[in-house]
């Protein structure tokens, strides 16, 4: 309950749009369900971070069972949320790496993350801190009238003399 009242008084007193929560493989859908239903936001996104499924150091192909535990996460939300398309992140990361453009649909022809099968509820994700990308970071959070810097993050590269 108590949760549920913050999610809603930030919501409806400080005037958040959405949410994006982090980490909810750690949590059960159902909860978020039932934060969302109490907040009523115009968005939210969940960052269900998995490993892809490997064989010998290769990705393999078929990446169905990574893609089916993100669309079971929204299904226990009842689609309130969307979830950031982490599958496609890293096939796209893959193909684009290895010249392995075959990857970039499934065994239907359609996209191999959840864009090809929820599409209204992926979420595109490129990179985060927690993808080990040195490239800066910079997320906008919108207020009425003004926009304001949520996250910025910078890794400088530092090479030793020798």
């Amino acid at each position: 309950m108590i949760l549920k009242n913050g999610f809603a008084a930030c919501r409806k007193e400080v005037g958040y749009d959405g949410w994006r929560l982090d980490f909810v493989r750690g949590f059960w859908g159902g909860y978020v369900k039932d934060y969302l239903e109490a907040s009523e936001p115009y968005f939210a996104v969940g960052e269900y971070w998995d490993s892809l499924s490997y064989t010998y150091g290769e990705m393999d192909y078929n990446q169905d069972a990574h893609r089916q535990r993100i669309v079971d996460w929204i299904n226990a939300t009842n689609g309130t949320a969307g979830a950031f398309d982490v599958t496609t992140k890293g096939i796209l990361h893959e193909a684009l790496e290895r010249s392995e453009y075959w990857r970039l649909s499934d065994e239907k022809g359609k996209p191999p993350g959840v864009l090809g099968w929820w599409p209204s509820r992926a979420v595109t994700f490129i990179e985060n801190h927690d993808t080990g990308s040195t490239q800066v970071q910079l997320s906008i959070t919108m207020y009425p009238n003004r926009t304001v810097p949520y996250y910025l993050k910078t890794t400088i590269s530092q090479h030793s003399a020798s």
